[in-house]
């Protein structure tokens, strides 16, 4: 797969960070990027990038600061909503 796509850091193993990648919407593979080439500032988990994929591998990222605030945004959102509904039901 080359070509440019939207990476999602995942988590940390070791010295690595693991980038899911999605195209579509749709998960498509992990990849491993040294967690020292990404700006300690973008090193967290959920950050987003857009990523160029060269013979399999990530060769550049590029760190995509409003997509990652409006996806946790968004799952800030999710999370409240289903909080709220988890206690209205105790609540009867």
């Amino acid at each position: 797969m080359d070509g440019t796509s939207i990476g999602v850091l995942d988590r940390f193993e070791g010295d690595y960070a693991v980038l899911v990648v999605q195209e579509g919407g749709q998960d498509v593979g992990d990849y491993l990027v040294e967690a020292a080439d990404i700006p300690p500032e973008e090193r967290h988990e959920d950050a987003v990038f857009e990523v160029r994929i060269e013979n399999n591998e990530i060769s550049d990222l590029d760190y995509l600061a409003e997509e990652t605030a409006e996806r946790e945004t968004d799952s800030q959102a999710r999370f409240d909503r289903l909080s709220n509904r988890l206690g209205d039901d105790s609540a009867e």
